[in-house]
């Protein structure tokens, strides 16, 4: 049934709110599991007129996505800078007179931990960034694009949708208004984010796991691929996993989710002050975003993001490791902060955020977002 095909489309990004859709039939949504949808949704792109209009404003989308991402460079980078204290460790370092070894010995084993909790830190959060990203311009590309506008007709009028479902249609039918979602209302949801909150844990997890992988590594150790592969991954075991026993501890995995809730709260409790913005729009777009954060899909992609970055990281270390001659571990540590200050160049000279907007996954995962309130032909209705 084509008139279906809107309502799966609406269906797709309301996960949270499932419940609410009970009356249209659970089924209709499973059987259009967001997996799904990347096989359906990007051949249209790859098929499609490039020169029409809805791949135009795609393409825009997925270079607001880009700069976007570069415009919160700045201030992830000043967050990781401040809560891992390597510039101060080196000046100690450099201040310590030659006789203090063991002062110096204490500061170098402390520069190794700060560096590569850095470097940990810098490759969980810049995918965590760049994929909220993609999801929040994606999704306000959705709503901003009137080809894309979903044609419920007087659905929420008819006697089985109950007052929760009529609430979620007006819902829908204000964020597609041309005023509800004006240019201040964007920018607030865009910059709405409690990364700062949640990073400050991961630096204190990341810190942990770091050295305990490090605890037997000596400073002057003579290091290789294999080193750097078995450290990175007993460190990214530890991240990757929830301590039970630690208060406050979070696996990566947990942390998008509480997050979304946690600017959703900030938002609804007037916590955070918007000056002419929209708040029932910006409400119902941080609600939107949890739904779809709350996904599968979604974890998917981040850790998708994650492993390329990693990926990308390691062939550059491999370049210092296989091609020169055999270095220790305080030689390998200035590399390291070299390639941790490469991920933060906020231009397009980036190689690593090239290299993430570049992923499949990625584009197909703002293409649904995207696509997900397509119109359809009146043709297709009849």
């Amino acid at each position: 049934m084509p008139f279906l095909k809107s309502v799966v489309s609406f269906l797709r990004s309301h996960r949270r709110k499932i419940a609410v859709f009970a009356v249209l039939g659970t089924a209709l949504y499973s059987a259009y599991r967001l997996r799904k949808a990347y096989n359906d949704l990007k051949p249209q792109f790859d098929t499609s007129n490039r020169s029409s209009p809805i791949h135009k404003k795609f393409e825009t989308c997925q270079r607001t996505i880009t700069l976007t991402t570069y415009s919160f460079l700045p201030l992830l980078k000043s967050r990781l800078w401040e809560w891992t204290k390597v510039e101060d460790t080196v000046r100690q370092l450099k201040s310590t007179d030659a006789s203090m070894e063991q002062k110096k010995q204490e500061l170098w084993e402390k520069l190794k931990i700060e560096t590569f909790t850095r470097l940990i830190c810098s490759a969980y959060s810049l995918p965590l960034l760049f994929t909220v990203v993609s999801l929040k311009v994606a999704l306000l590309g959705r709503y901003l694009t009137e080809e894309l506008k979903v044609p419920f007709g007087d659905m929420s009028s008819t006697p089985s949708t109950g007052d929760e479902l009529d609430k979620l249609f007006r819902e829908l039918r204000n964020l597609q208004s041309n005023s509800s979602i004006d240019k201040r209302t964007q920018q607030a949801y865009l910059d709405v984010t409690c990364l700062d909150t949640f990073l400050n844990f991961q630096v204190e997890r990341v810190r942990k796991s770091v050295e305990q992988a490090l605890a037997h590594t000596n400073i002057a150790q003579t290091v290789d691929m294999e080193f750097w592969d078995s450290l990175i991954v007993a460190i990214r075991e530890k991240v990757e996993t929830k301590a039970a026993v630690e208060e406050n501890s979070y696996s990566f995995s947990e942390v998008p989710i509480l997050m979304a809730e946690q600017e959703l709260h900030m938002v609804k409790n007037g916590d955070l002050e918007f000056n002419g913005i929209n708040k029932d729009s910006l409400v119902a777009l941080l609600n939107e975003t949890m739904d779809i954060i709350e996904g599968a899909d979604f974890h998917e992609v981040l850790l998708e993001v994650v492993e390329i970055l990693f990926e990308n990281i390691r062939r550059h270390i491999s370049l210092s490791l296989e091609k020169g001659p055999s270095i220790n571990l305080a030689q390998l540590l200035p590399k390291v902060q070299s390639i941790v200050s490469q991920l933060f160049v906020d231009s397009t000279s980036n190689t690593y955020i090239h290299a993430m907007s570049e992923i499949d996954c990625v584009e197909n995962f703002a293409a649904l977002i995207f696509l997900s309130g397509e119109k359809h032909e009146p043709s297709e209705f009849q």
